[in-house]
């Protein structure tokens, strides 16, 4: 009798626990960065801040690779694998560590409009908790007016269709993501508007 009623207990508490899992896990998606914004069908991961510097100034200095420490955040260096530096088909390796071992990923540009916009592929991940595939990141530059920009990152899949298990990873993941996102943009802000880095 003791020993059905110990099983009975142990049952309870296993059940308990995966019902606090499921909506531990639930939570997490629901709330995540990871959605759907107004005017695309694409869920991303979306940061944006305001500058107070004009849209060329932030765009020429976010492409040129030599001021890329200044502002990226985790990323110990990076190497430019091509010739051309802001063109289409510019390849760069970021490295997160100074010896070039552990994480490390590509970005390659696709597209660039001077001033407006650029899109990167971001792939090649290695040393990751698990592999994202093939992400687009999006950077566009709004003027606005006092001689200002909004300068807005993207993030996403570069797949028109994701499954249940790519969304759920994206999902979880987009909380450390959109953090660097905002810290890249705080530091881009504070480098262009105060000439130093926010300290992270």
């Amino acid at each position: 009798m003791k020993t059905k009623s110990t099983t009975k207990k142990m049952l309870q508490v296993i059940a308990l626990a995966v019902i606090v899992f499921i909506l531990g896990c639930a939570a997490l998606v629901y709330f995540s960065p990871y959605q759907a914004y107004a005017g695309s069908n694409q869920k991303m991961v979306r940061n944006s801040v305001i500058i107070n510097r004009p849209p060329d100034t932030v765009f020429k200095f976010i492409g040129n690779h030599i001021y890329t420490q200044a502002w990226v955040t985790y990323v110990d260096h990076i190497k430019m694998l091509s010739k051309q530096e802001d063109q289409k088909g510019a390849h760069k390796r970021y490295y997160f560590n100074a010896d070039e071992l552990g994480q490390k990923f590509d970005g390659i540009l696709l597209d660039v409009n001077k001033n407006r916009k650029r899109k990167l592929l971001l792939t090649n991940f290695s040393d990751f908790p698990f592999e994202p595939g093939k992400l687009i990141h999006e950077q566009f530059y709004r003027p606005l007016k006092g001689n200002k920009c909004e300068l807005c990152f993207t993030v996403y899949y570069d797949k028109t269709e994701t499954d249940f298990l790519d969304d759920f990873k994206a999902s979880i993941a987009a909380y450390r993501v959109q953090q660097a996102l905002r810290e890249n943009m705080e530091n881009i802000k504070a480098v262009l508007e105060e000439g130093s880095v926010k300290k992270i």
